[in-house]
């Protein structure tokens, strides 16, 4: 065999190597930094009535809105869904509550 077609089989070999090397290990491509997603909450009825409050404690510290009768609406809308996905939840006694005052 001549000299060239030994450097060949060596080139092919060597590359058949790389291949089954890079098959049987995928290199990890440099991945960005994870998501992270908020955290799930344990319960969806605390997370919806906890998501009403901070709606009215938003909408009591603005005057301007908390002059507007559709702005205190959609607040009890956020206080009845409570009531209307979750009607034997502890939070909901406290969702009427809220709505009525």
């Amino acid at each position: 065999m001549s000299p060239p077609a030994r450097r060949f089989r060596r080139a092919l070999a060597a590359l058949g190597a790389l291949v089954s090397l890079a098959v049987a290990f995928p290199a990890a491509a440099p991945a960005a930094a994870p998501r992270r997603a908020a955290p799930a909450p344990a319960r969806p009825d605390a997370a919806l009535y906890t998501e009403a409050q901070a709606a009215e404690s938003r909408l009591r510290a603005s005057p301007r809105r908390s002059a507007k009768r559709a702005e205190w609406e959609a607040v009890v809308l956020r206080y009845r869904k409570v009531v209307a996905r979750y009607p034997r939840s502890g939070y909901s006694d406290n969702a009427l509550l809220a709505s009525g005052n």
